[in-house]
């Protein structure tokens, strides 16, 4: 970012790239008097101011004048180390990228691993979802027998999150023993 490097989150989910208020006084950015709203999947609203940052890059891919949202994010967990911001898939607009979970990388593709990577894979289509300067990946989930859904493709959780009103028609009784209603806090 700019001239110096930071430690991102990669979150397909989050929709609009955010950089901490910290960073973004370390870079010399500054907020420029418009917002943007989102809403996390719990449907809160957070409102952001909006930033122009200067220069942002991973793996040779940079782009200039790239758009962000500016966040506290003093209230993100510790054990995780500290976050100079998340990486949306607003940034990769247009440019494919594959996550290796394994090598822990991330692959910024060309044209020809990109044709390389699909004939050893399954395409499945994805419908890309603007908001002003946030961008959602949404693809068709078959649920057995129950037909199918459509789902944000969010990198941000390690879950299959379901909305409640699929429990039954999935075969999930939320009343049987054994099944946990778990409410926390986030960091906002």
């Amino acid at each position: 970012v700019g001239e110096r490097t930071a430690r991102f989150v990669l979150d397909t989910g989050i929709g609009l790239t955010l950089l901490s208020e910290r960073l973004c006084t370390e870079i010399g950015c500054s907020t420029d008097g418009s917002t943007f709203t989102g809403r996390r999947m719990s449907g809160q609203e957070i409102t952001v101011p909006l930033t122009t940052c200067p220069s942002l890059s991973i793996g040779g891919m940079a782009r200039r004048d790239h758009v962000a949202g500016v966040i506290a994010l003093d209230g993100f967990p510790p054990e995780l180390g500290p976050v100079d911001g998340f990486l949306s898939l607003a940034f990769f607009e247009e440019v494919p990228f594959t996550m290796d979970y394994e090598g822990g990388t991330v692959i910024v593709e060309s044209p020809a691993s990109v044709d390389e990577r699909a004939r050893g894979g399954a395409a499945v289509g994805i419908r890309l979802e603007r908001d002003g300067p946030a961008l959602d990946a949404f693809m068709q989930l078959d649920l057995p027998g129950k037909g199918t859904v459509e789902v944000e493709i969010d990198m941000g959780s390690d879950s299959l999150i379901l909305d409640e009103r699929l429990a039954e028609p999935v075969g999930v009784d939320l009343h049987r023993d054994g099944v946990r209603r778990m409410e926390d806090h986030d960091e906002t």
